[in-house]
């Protein structure tokens, strides 16, 4: 019996966290200041904290992505891993039920569900690691996005929920072998967890399509446009190779991160 408080304190929330954030979010990143390769720039804070009305070409609604994102997939995977781990959710929320009601639940169905949860909490934190130690800005960007998100909406962070998915597994797994299910990991308050399950508006949608706003087609045909096609074409490969160059970012030092950041404040107001 004294082991039952600690197994009902084993509640998965159901958090699906999808990259989807505005520009807001993408210039509060900056405020990380120093914070794993992220430097401080000259951002207005009238800047910062202004309610956009239209979307920017920048921070998750960017339609050129950088090589690195494209290889790593790693929003794609994000999204995998959360809807998975969601899916996992309704059997460990059946075993939980039989455990509140006074039922024995079935070893084997433990074991396998404990194992799920795990090998989930594993890819999670895998494609984590990989995101925050990335050189590159775009992905390094989507991580802390991503994380700024959860906070401003009081749900919580993709690292939190990697923890949580990982100690339920163990859990699971001990109490199926009979032993002792271990403490939550530091930081991790599960009780606070089971009451912050977020509701629909979690899953983050994207403001706008992420494609450029006009093809070479748009041009043609359409008489004085010539100077109009000249400009954008020349903001396009200039945001491009921006994106590009921004795949050692991590390398820059201070002052190369701060120009960097500035230029990517630049396509904004050039928009």
């Amino acid at each position: 019996m004294a082991q039952k408080p600690r197994r009902l304190a084993l509640r998965l929330p159901g958090i699906i966290l999808l990259l989807g954030a505005g520009l807001e979010s993408f210039l509060g990143s900056r405020r990380w200041g120093r914070q794993r390769g992220f430097a401080r720039a000259a951002a207005p804070d009238t800047v910062i904290q202004a309610e956009l009305q239209h979307v920017l070409p920048v921070g998750p609604a960017c339609p050129l992505r950088s090589p690195t994102m494209v290889r790593g997939n790693f929003e794609t995977e994000m999204a995998n891993v959360m809807i998975v781990a969601a899916n996992k959710a309704g059997d460990f929320a059946a075993l939980a039920q039989q455990v509140a009601t006074g039922i024995r639940p079935d070893p084997r169905q433990q074991r396998k569900v404990g194992k799920d949860l795990k090998l989930q909490g594993e890819r999670l934190k895998k494609l984590l690691d990989n995101m925050e130690a990335s050189a590159d800005f775009q992905v390094l960007e989507a991580y802390f996005v991503m994380e700024l998100q959860a906070q401003k909406m009081g749900a919580p962070s993709a690292r939190t929920v990697e923890k949580m998915t990982s100690w339920q597994g163990a859990g699971i797994l001990a109490e199926a072998d009979g032993m002792m299910v271990p403490p939550p990991p530091q930081g991790v308050d599960p009780v606070a967890l089971s009451r912050s399950s977020p509701g629909p508006s979690m899953v983050s949608q994207p403001r706008a399509p992420r494609v450029l706003p006009f093809t070479e087609e748009s041009f043609q045909g359409v008489p004085g446009t010539e100077m109009l096609e000249a400009e954008y074409t020349k903001l396009v490969e200039e945001h491009r190779e921006l994106v590009s160059f921004g795949e050692k970012y991590a390398e820059f030092d201070q002052a190369g991160k701060e120009f960097y950041l500035d230029r990517m404040l630049d396509i904004t107001s050039e928009s």
